[in-house]
């Protein structure tokens, strides 16, 4: 299942057969034991400290759907050796990397480790996390998603935000299934399909519902700060709108920009602006305007950059795995860089903007359980590319349902 699957997560999924607890149980306790993770060197939580060699770290974990959440985090240098922390696991985890350290989360707890140790906060939450930002205070916000509400519940749909201070990690619920977030300075946004308790607000705005999944459009809500009520949460619809969008989004002048490819539709730019006008869509084309011809997975497995030459480009990793610099006014499209790796092909490919630069670990040659994976990055300014780590992972000959969820290069590395 590749790592960057959405999937509708009810309380069903938690209810096999006791049998089949059971045999599966069993089952990967057998395989799982076939060989080792001697590779690595285990960091003990009460004395970890980041290595000052750390190039590149990495999540792996057990999925939402599994029987059982575990997870390690990876820290691994420039020679390919690796480091690991286990954790209690986050499926589609996020990590973020700056001057302050890497921080993290697992389904206990936050975690900012630095090279004079780790700090550690209480914060219990679900096992699938949708995004992670930094404020320009510092303060770390994660959202998470939750599943449906129960039938007596007044939100449909619920997602949990996690606010970590230098003092305490706090949480509470939000509406609505994300297929996008933006931080537009120090307010977060998500675009979700309409749920209780926006379903008046929205219909109120002209949203009507569809013969087909998803059946509301999508709305544009503030997820931080926590509104005081949903009136004061809910921004605008889009009655074109429902779902598909790649990861991530970039805000500039009070526009969210992203990529969608919308329900089985062509990838498509959108600004949608958070003062509550209506958003706008554009096919995304060539230079000369004529179709691309791109499949909606190509939007779908995305990734978006915050970077941009100018203010109305948007720049996009495809699934496709060319990084494209896309008008937000046209949708016309330049294409800046192939990276040969196709994400919508490959579960093992895991993509990360920093600045100017993409970088984009990805496998080599063909599977094995300890296949060697390669970190390059290349520099969107300059045109460069250049390799610069390869590691055996090793993560699934140390547990086969382990997969990699989210990656962070070094802040003001190569």
């Amino acid at each position: 299942m590749s790592s960057i699957m959405r999937g509708m997560r009810g309380s069903q999924r938690r209810l096999p057969l006791a049998v089949a607890y059971v045999f599966i149980v069993l089952m990967a306790l057998a395989l799982g034991g076939c060989t080792s993770d001697s590779a690595w060197r285990s960091i003990d939580s009460d004395r970890a400290v980041l290595p000052p060699d750390t190039e590149l770290a990495v999540y792996v974990s057990h999925q939402g759907h599994d029987l059982w959440m575990s997870g390690y985090l990876l820290l691994i240098n420039r020679d390919g050796k690796i480091s690991s922390l286990k954790t209690s696991g986050m499926d589609r985890a996020s990590l973020t990397w700056d001057e302050q350290g890497l921080f993290f989360s697992d389904t206990k707890g936050d975690y900012l480790l630095t090279d004079s140790g780790m700090t550690t906060w209480d914060s219990p939450k679900t096992d699938m996390q949708v995004a992670a930002y930094v404020n320009p205070d510092g303060t770390h916000v994660g959202i998470y998603n939750l599943g449906f509400g129960d039938a007596d519940s007044e939100i449909g749909y619920i997602e949990q935000v996690v606010v970590t201070t230098p003092t305490e990690a706090t949480r509470y619920d939000i509406a609505g299934y994300s297929t996008v977030t933006a931080q537009c300075g120090s307010r977060i946004f998500t675009i979700s399909e309409v749920t209780n308790p926006y379903i008046s607000l929205a219909a109120d705005s002209g949203a009507v519902t569809s013969d087909i999944p998803p059946f509301w459009p999508d709305m544009l809500t503030q997820a931080y700060p926590r509104p005081d009520d949903p009136s004061e949460g809910f921004i605008s619809i889009d009655p074109a709108g429902r779902g598909g969008h790649a990861i991530g989004s970039a805000c500039r002048e009070d526009r969210i920009m992203a990529i969608t490819g919308g329900q089985r539709q062509p990838p498509e730019v959108i600004s949608w602006p958070i003062t509550g006008e209506a958003p706008s869509h554009h096919k995304v084309v060539d230079e000369d305007g004529k179709s691309l011809g791109l499949a909606t997975e190509v939007a779908i497995y995305g990734s978006v950059a915050t970077w941009s030459p100018s203010p109305d480009e948007l720049v996009w990793f495809g699934g496709d795995g060319i990084v494209r610099s896309t008008n937000v006014t046209t949708g016309r499209s330049t294409s800046l860089w192939d990276s040969q790796s196709a994400r919508m092909n490959s579960a093992y490919t895991e993509v990360s903007f920093v600045g100017s630069k993409v970088y984009v670990m990805d496998p080599v040659g063909e599977w094995a359980p300890d296949r060697q994976m390669r970190l390059r990055v290349h520099d969107l300014s300059d045109n460069t590319t250049r390799e610069i780590l390869t590691s055996h992972m090793g993560f699934e000959a140390k547990d086969h349902l382990l997969v990699m969820r989210g990656i962070a290069a070094r802040p003001n590395g190569d």
